[in-house]
This record gives C-alpha cells, structure tokens and sequence, in this order.
C-alpha cells in the first residue's frame, strides 16, 4: 500500500458526530482517504475512513489544529469553510494509513472462501 499525498479526500460533514474507532467517543469530523493497495496481479484503490478525535488525536500537530478549530467554531459552515479547508488538508496529509500484511490478507481470503466469515 502506498503512503503518497491523499488527493481526492472526501470530507464527511454529518448531523450525527463519526464515533471514533479507537476509543468509541463521539469523534469531530471524519474523513475518507483514497490510496492504492498493491496486489499481486494489479494495483486498486482503497479508502480508509479516519474519524478526528478530541481525545485521541490532541497529541498530534496536525489534528490539534483542527481540533482547536473545532472548539472555536463547533462545526464548519459557509463561513468557516475557508479557514477549515487547510486544517482539513494538513490534518489529512499528516495520516498514515496503516499497512495490509499480506499474510494476514491471504489468511483471511483462503478463510473466506471455505466461509468461515458466512453468517
């Protein structure tokens, strides 16, 4: 999987807050982030969801930002969206997207066509 620049974030503005998947709070903002997964026969893309978090993201540069933004402002609107929009960029820019091991995905695969993973 590649690492590069995210282009093509989907920013995911909701009534609802995201829940974060780290510590199961209500989360600020998330984010959908493309990159490719390089397989064996092919490249595709992928997206990863990342949910901004208050607790669990405070630590970092990037999120503290946005994060700062966000108790200013509670949420971004028409008249937020220009100073949101290069918190956004760098909060996203700033994201690894963690690495498919893939031995663990050949597991997986091989467990799914025996359907281990049916209902």
């Amino acid at each position: 999987m590649t690492n590069t620049p995210h282009d093509r974030v989907e920013v995911v503005l909701s009534a609802d807050a995201p829940v974060c998947p780290r510590c199961c709070r209500n989360g600020l903002l998330s984010a959908r982030l493309p990159h490719d997964i390089i397989g064996r026969r092919a490249v595709m893309r992928g997206t990863h969801v990342v949910v901004l978090c208050e607790a669990c993201d405070v630590g970092d540069a990037a999120a503290g930002a946005l994060i700062t933004f966000f108790a200013v402002h509670e949420r971004i609107d028409d008249t937020t969206l220009t100073e949101a929009a290069p918190l956004i960029a760098a909060w996203t820019a700033s994201i690894q997207i963690p690495q498919v091991d893939p031995e663990a995905w050949e597991t997986d695969y091989q467990a799914w066509l025996r359907g281990e993973f049916d209902d």
